[in-house]
């Protein structure tokens, strides 16, 4: 039987094998030209949009279970990596924490965190815009 790791592993694997690889990497975002304007920027808006939609998700996740769901921490951090390929010059790194909220009593009420996973999103930065 082959053992698939969960989503969070699998991008905490990647974000390791980003990170490790990152003396490699070109220059540091500072000493990027700004023919894509200004990459830090751009992706600090993109993962504030991205935690958005997680809080719409938790919204969605609490209305739709009674006895648990999932959550996401409010804070947040980013990191953005040069690549060194024209055809996709960045990285950026999401760290935020999953939550996993369990709940006693009547219609989802009386709930505690169960839980709690740190998590690594990875978004290349194609095509002028950051995709998953």
């Amino acid at each position: 039987m082959t053992h698939v790791p969960a989503r969070g592993a699998l991008s905490a694997l990647l974000a390791l094998l980003v990170v490790a690889a990152a003396p490699a990497l070109a220059d540091s975002p500072a000493a990027i030209p700004p023919a894509h304007g200004n990459p830090e920027a751009s992706f600090e808006n993109f993962a504030q949009s991205w935690m958005a939609k997680l809080g719409r998700a938790e919204t969605g996740n609490k209305a739709a279970s009674k006895k648990s769901y999932r959550g996401f921490g409010k804070d947040f951090h980013t990191n953005l990596r040069v690549t060194g390929n024209p055809a996709a010059p960045y990285v950026g790194l999401l760290q935020y924490t999953e939550v996993l909220y369990a709940c006693s009593g009547p219609s989802g009420r009386g709930c505690r965190v169960a839980s709690t996973t740190p998590v690594m999103e990875i978004f290349r930065f194609k095509g002028g815009r950051w995709v998953y």
